[in-house]
């Protein structure tokens, strides 16, 4: 989903960041073996978004279950305003951060 509002990323994101931005789950599993709590809730400068937004945004649910499965922050804002549940990009996304809720 492109938002033609939002100007183009600009600038470098991380490979993990890539990885959960296209919905690569078995790339995302490698990064995260060896990661922190502070490092997946990362802000990526080029893009002012965490990889939760990014796979939230591109409708990736399983990234976005194993990221919330390791505490991945739900209350960031990016640099749009939005935390990554209001950048959910289809329902089976939304429904992943309803039962994390519950």
């Amino acid at each position: 989903m492109t938002d033609p509002s939002r100007p183009p990323h600009t600038g470098h994101a991380s490979e993990f960041y890539m990885a959960c931005r296209e919905g690569n789950i078995d790339k995302v599993n490698r990064y995260l073996k060896t990661m922190t709590k502070r490092e997946i809730d990362l802000i990526e400068e080029s893009n002012r978004s965490t990889a939760l937004h990014a796979a939230s945004y591109h409708g990736h649910s399983e990234v976005v279950k194993r990221l919330l499965e390791l505490g991945a922050s739900t209350h960031t804002h990016n640099g749009y305003g939005y935390t990554a549940e209001q950048e959910a990009g289809n329902q089976a996304t939304k429904d992943v951060f309803a039962k994390i809720k519950k």
